[in-house]
């Protein structure tokens, strides 16, 4: 599936696959906010990423509870 920039969409599972991490954390990072997401459906099996959104989110710093930034 691609969308209309020519950006492929993955499944979590995709992206779980060419990041090198579970995809249980994909699933996380996503509710967390931490990962930019196209919703597919009302279902939340319908996310889909796109691998260059997700890889500029994880380059940003993130600020924790405690008001540091990692």
């Amino acid at each position: 599936m691609n969308s209309t920039l020519g950006e492929q969409f993955l499944t979590a599972r995709q992206l779980a696959a060419r990041l090198g991490i579970p995809v249980y954390t994909i699933y996380k990072m996503s509710r967390a906010g931490l990962l930019p997401t196209k919703r597919i459906g009302v279902h939340f099996r319908g996310l889909r990423f796109i691998e260059a959104e997700v890889r500029d989110a994880l380059s940003r710093p993130v600020a924790v509870a405690s008001g540091e930034v990692q």
